[in-house]
């Protein structure tokens, strides 16, 4: 069971392709998905920031800025949060978001049921160790040569 894909918008193939990600206009795999739970976390902090920020300094803005300016960081702390939900649910369960919304496509996701069964999951402190780069994936081995050794034509 190899977690390779082909990537939507280029040439390469991704190893464990996750999504591709119009913020950072790339494709998320293993090599960057450290960065990109990063670069979400930020954006939650600063979210989180913003909201103490509007809501302890309350009495200084005033008029429809405020207003839009309050919409508007509304907005993009539900998308952050949602984002960060998705991300980090995703790493607890060791799939990747396209391997949680496109299981139905993926033959050994499926039981005989035709119900989902995980073959990657090894329960949640390793699978989040996993998707950190703590602890190697097993499926990506070759017996003694491992793919994430050897760049054949293997972006991100």
């Amino acid at each position: 069971k190899q977690r390779y894909q082909r990537r939507v918008r280029g040439k390469r193939c991704v190893l464990m392709f996750d999504h591709h990600c119009p913020y950072i206009y790339t494709c998320v795999g293993y090599r960057n998905r450290i960065y990109f739970a990063l670069f979400i976390a930020t954006g939650f902090v600063t979210c989180v920031t913003g909201c103490w920020m509007a809501w302890t300094r309350w009495d200084m803005v005033t008029g429809p800025l405020m207003w839009a300016g309050f919409a508007d960081l509304l907005f993009t702390s539900f998308a952050v949060c949602l984002l960060s939900a998705q991300t980090y649910t995703a790493a607890s369960r060791n799939l990747t978001v396209n391997e949680s919304v496109n299981w139905k496509k993926y033959d050994h996701f499926k039981a005989p049921n035709d119900t989902f069964v995980n073959p990657f999951n090894r329960g949640w402190f390793r699978n989040i160790a996993e998707f950190f780069h703590l602890t190697r994936p097993t499926e990506l081995l070759y017996g003694k040569r491992s793919v994430l050794n050897v760049r054949r034509n293997v972006d991100v």
